[in-house]
């Protein structure tokens, strides 16, 4: 596995500028009851089904590390998503608590939102079968002007080839 950048360990609000389409919230197809063009940030809101059942929808994937978006919010029509690292529960060191855990006493939810960490860091979430844990601090994906490739890797400067 892939160990994120050292402003990613570093930084306590990282910002990261991503393609403006990884935050799109799509449109509701109804002739296939879905929603299609639906960004891969966007689609992975997990915050309503982690506080009622401790489950996330699909996580994301950005520099190889397994991500969970937990608030979505514009600002002057500038998308931008919050997200946290999915860490294997097996290989979390800190402290973990159930989100009910987190805010059941009056002192545990002070503590949890004002955690330099993030109000989700070492909180226990499951994916399918799998058990993570929430690790902070957050990230911050905001729609970026010149944006990366969609899946996050950097973009390549080269030359349009050819096909003749």
């Amino acid at each position: 596995m892939t160990e994120p950048s050292e402003a990613f360990h570093d930084a306590k609000a990282v910002m990261i500028p991503v393609n403006a389409a990884r935050l799109a919230w799509g449109r509701f197809d109804h002739k296939r009851n879905r929603d299609s063009g639906e960004g891969d940030i966007h689609a992975s809101y997990s915050a309503d089904t982690i506080a009622t059942s401790g489950k996330i929808r699909k996580s994301f994937r950005w520099q190889a590390q397994l991500m969970v978006t937990v608030s979505l919010s514009g600002h002057g029509g500038i998308q931008q998503a919050e997200a946290y690292r999915l860490i294997p529960l097996r290989a979390f060191s800190g402290t973990t608590m159930s989100y009910a855990e987190k805010i059941g006493t009056a002192e545990n939810a002070e503590t949890a939102r004002n955690d330099p960490n993030g109000f989700y860091h070492g909180m226990i979430v499951k994916q399918g079968q799998e058990t993570f844990v929430l690790s902070g601090p957050p990230v911050v994906f905001v729609a970026g002007e010149s944006p990366a490739r969609p899946d996050g890797s950097p973009s390549a400067d080269g030359e349009q080839l050819s096909l003749f």
